[in-house]
């Protein structure tokens, strides 16, 4: 649902602040507007059904019939910061409403939304994710057109189907999702939704209307998102803080601060040298295989379900056969920026630096920096003046390096 810088920039911040620091107090809630589908058939009967999925001490906010017009769901996405929204209604590519048309929640409010948390929304309403006919449908701008709003949405590129009196398979898929996410605690996002079509995969292969809804439902975000089925806790990680280059050993232990945590995955990562990754035993603890060939900073993070994720580094030292060599490692500790560029360097010897930073469309925006450095230490360049978007570091010492940033206001 993409379209330019602005909505990379917008999608990334919001994607930062859900798995980096979500505001606790919606999290574990879950809002389910619901209207009369059919004569005599509610969606109350698929919201029910989800609401049963979560665990005590959640909160289930129904709002039917009446209470599920609009304003009413914008008003409580802004208000009770919900993880998860369910709406059960009809629709189109602007929105969710009931059958007489009346507004639930549609593209009108979505500039009116302020939610801290960003939600996960899905619904069982027709053509509402319908990306390929329309410019923009209801689930992208959900996503990319407010600061706030959906950080993932889950829906119909076409017709959602029922059949009452019982639930049908557009309400079936749907409740396996939470099923995927409360039962088989799933808590990715991607293999919850891949979860819910191969709970059902038998109908759907077999053609019809299950294969029908089966196909044109449609996740928006990015399906190695973490959810959370209670309030995340902090990670703590613990492993050498200076190394050597060179092949080696690299043990990473994973703690709660009180015990270990097993099943936590740890990554090592310094560009174009170092890539690995595993996964914590029952003590915590993971032992990779490294082989830095610079000095610099290596990135170590750590993360697990209903955790926050750890970041750190380790800082690599320069060999002792490499002390007459004049090696310089340069890197950026982010590659998202706010409010300035921090280069950072180490080295062994005095050496040449000169970065230059370049726009989406290759024109120079400014020289960050030129000139001699020498040790271990950094320099910034002020970014505030610049616009949101895209942007590329050419940065020339030994090497000519290329990295792209994306710049956030």
């Amino acid at each position: 649902p993409i379209d330019d810088t602005t909505e990379i920039g917008r999608f990334l911040v919001k994607l930062d602040t859900f798995e980096k620091n979500p505001p606790t107090s919606g999290i574990t809630a879950i809002l389910l507007p619901s209207v009369e589908l059919w004569t005599g058939y509610h969606g109350n009967i698929v919201n029910d059904s989800i609401a049963n999925m979560f665990p005590s001490g959640w909160t289930k906010i129904k709002l039917e019939d009446s209470e599920a017009h609009s304003p009413n769901p914008r008003n409580r996405l802004n208000t009770d910061n919900p993880q998860f929204c369910h709406i059960a209604a009809h629709g189109n590519q602007y929105g969710t409403y009931t059958h007489n048309g009346i507004h639930v929640l549609t593209s009108s409010d979505i500039p009116f939304l302020t939610n801290s948390l960003p939600f996960i929304l899905n619904s069982i309403a027709c053509y509402s994710g319908d990306f390929d006919e329309y410019n923009d449908c209801f689930a992208e701008r959900l996503i990319t057109n407010t600061d706030s709003g959906a950080i993932g949405v889950i829906m119909n590129s076409r017709y959602g189907l029922g059949t009452p009196p019982t639930m049908g398979p557009s309400e079936q898929l749907d409740t396996a999702f939470y099923h995927m996410i409360c039962r088989k605690e799933s808590l990715w996002i991607g293999v919850a939704h891949a979860g819910s079509k191969e709970h059902f995969a038998n109908p759907i292969w077999c053609g019809s209307t299950w294969h029908y809804c089966g196909t044109e439902l449609n996740l928006f975000g990015d399906p190695e998102m973490y959810m959370y089925l209670k309030a995340p806790s902090s990670l703590n990680a613990s492993y050498p803080g200076n190394i050597p280059t060179g092949q080696q050993s690299f043990t990473v232990t994973v703690t709660d601060n009180k015990a270990p945590v097993e099943d936590a995955l740890v990554c090592c990562y310094k560009v174009n040298e170092v890539h690995e990754t595993g996964w914590t035993d029952a003590s915590g603890q993971t032992t990779l295989t490294i082989n830095p060939q610079t000095g610099g900073e290596m990135y170590v993070t750590a993360s697990a379900f209903n955790y926050l994720p750890f970041e750190g580094s380790s800082t690599i030292g320069i060999a002792e056969e490499e002390s007459n060599i004049a090696n310089v490692s340069v890197w950026i500790n982010s590659t998202i920026i706010r409010d300035k560029i921090t280069i950072n360097y180490a080295l062994n010897c005095e050496s040449h630096l000169e970065v230059t930073l370049y726009n989406a469309i290759g024109s120079v925006v400014g020289k960050v920096f030129r000139g001699q450095i020498s040790g271990k230490g950094s320099v910034s360049w002020d970014a505030r003046w610049l616009p949101s978007g895209i942007y590329f570091a050419r940065i020339e010492h030994q090497k000519t390096e290329i990295r792209r940033l994306v710049l956030i206001r």
